[in-house]
């Protein structure tokens, strides 16, 4: 399998204020400019879109050595209307930055193509060297300093499932107060897999599934065309994992279990009845009935 397939899409909302960070950021847009790679590009323009790169490519490389990260070289996905144009970034700086990483040996990079006969290709992908890691590292910075900005946590979309804006109400501010203080306890806690980083490639490889972004942990609610439909929680990183992952599952270092929801019927009508079930090797009383249950 080609390596360069083993990539997620680049996060543009990483953002830090720690100083080291900043230290870094800017040590690399001096070397950038002093080796003329720049351009006239405006200072502050180059250092915004410079540490969306350098933050997403090493909380990348952090989950794994190897993820690379796609990001498009087309002009047309950075307009106006596009979520990257929304986002203010630019594709001229973007490119510089990009392509003044390359240059200075901080990154890996591989241009996308597409091939007209045959009609396939891939997007352009990067990521980091061991030589950016060695500055980031130098500069003190540590993953505890990124973070991702805040964003809408209640989404209304279309029939086409596109995002769409629509007027906030005590009910959907409601909504999002209940989920922000959610997450919030959420980030309390670090969840991980149990398993080393080379068995959880190995499987997403060879099932051509994206790589696990661990700091996904943020929950957020999908409704659609309206908010009588759907309104279920999506996004976090262990939702969409292949169910051999599952079990791997730790919460601070601490293994968990996952709760057979669907089979608690039969659990209930059986207590009510004073009956035992046997569910598995281990048995354990459910507290107030007289039956059990396999934890």
């Amino acid at each position: 399998m080609d390596e360069r397939l083993y990539s997620r899409p680049l996060d543009v909302h990483r953002i830090s204020d720690y100083p080291e960070v900043q230290r870094m950021i800017t040590y690399l847009f001096d070397e950038m400019k002093s080796s003329g790679l720049i351009g006239k590009s405006p200072r502050n323009k180059i250092l915004k879109h410079l540490k969306v790169v350098v933050l997403d490519l090493y909380v990348a490389y952090l989950s794994d050595p190897l993820i690379y990260l796609g990001y498009s070289r087309s002009p047309r996905d950075y307009s106006g209307s596009s979520r990257l144009g929304q986002l203010f970034l630019g594709y001229r700086p973007t490119i510089r930055v990009v392509d003044g990483l390359e240059s200075l040996g901080y990154l890996d990079n591989h241009r996308g193509f597409y091939d007209q006969g045959r009609k396939t290709g891939f997007q352009s992908r990067m990521r980091a060297t061991p030589k950016l890691i060695d500055l980031i590292e130098n500069y003190s910075v540590a993953p505890s300093m990124i973070s991702l900005e805040d964003d809408q946590l209640i989404i209304l979309r279309d029939a086409d499932k596109e995002d769409i804006p629509y007027e906030e109400t005590d009910e959907t501010s409601a909504m999002e107060a209940t989920l922000r203080s959610y997450n919030t306890f959420l980030s309390r806690y670090e969840l991980d897999l149990s398993l080393p980083t080379e068995d959880v490639r190995d499987l997403l490889q060879s099932r051509r599934i994206a790589p696990l972004d661990y700091t996904r942990n943020r929950l957020y609610r999908i409704f659609n065309e309206d908010f009588t439909s759907g309104g279920r929680f999506y996004r976090g990183w262990w939702q969409n994992i292949p169910r051999e992952l599952r079990q791997h599952i730790t919460i601070d270092g601490e293994p968990c279990s996952e709760l057979d929801y669907s089979g608690q019927h039969l659990l209930l009508l059986y207590g009510l009845e004073g009956m035992e079930i046997y569910m598995g090797y281990s048995l354990i009383p459910i507290q107030g009935m007289k039956s059990w249950y396999r934890w």
